[in-house]
């Protein structure tokens, strides 16, 4: 499929596949009905606190919640990069790649990947999701929270989602 699914595409999808009204979802989300509106007609993009509670809560990925979106909505969620340069450094040098390399991948400057990698520039959520697409890892190892907690909460949410 060559389709990009956008936010709010797939935050409708999680929504109906739980057969829950948009009044229903807030309150489990705990986020007013104005704000999953514009979620879900693409108007607004979520905070990291907010993705992170919309990805644990409904069992699914940051990554998959992301999606690859070629759209230029970079201009919200933005995440501190001293958070997540480090990471960036370990998982690039763990998949053998240069600056150089991961630069192409991204279509960047290698002088933007070292200002990643020095925590100089805040990063977007997907921006966040392309570099981990380009390093074979996830949205969550690059923000530090791959731990075993983490992922059996996510499968007990699948248990629930699964139909």
């Amino acid at each position: 499929m060559n389709k990009t699914i956008k936010f709010g595409e797939r935050i409708r999808f999680v929504r109906k596949k739980a057969k829950v009204s948009q009044k229903e979802f807030c309150e489990m989300l705990d986020i007013p009905q104005s704000t999953l509106s514009a979620y879900e007609t693409d108007r607004m993009q979520p905070t990291i606190a907010a993705l992170m509670s919309i990805s644990e809560k409904c069992g699914v990925s940051m990554d998959w919640l992301c999606g690859t979106n070629s759209a230029n909505n970079d201009t919200s969620s933005y995440i501190d990069a001293n958070a997540v340069c480090d990471n960036i450094i370990r998982c690039r040098k763990q998949c053998k790649m240069s600056q150089t390399d991961l630069a192409k991948a991204l279509g960047k400057s290698i002088r933007t990947i070292q200002k990643y990698e020095k925590g100089e520039i805040d990063l977007t959520i997907t921006t966040l999701c392309q570099i981990a697409d380009a390093l074979h890892t996830s949205a969550a190892e690059l923000l530090g929270l791959e731990t075993p907690e983490m992922l059996l909460r996510l499968m007990k949410k699948y248990i629930w989602f699964g139909g």
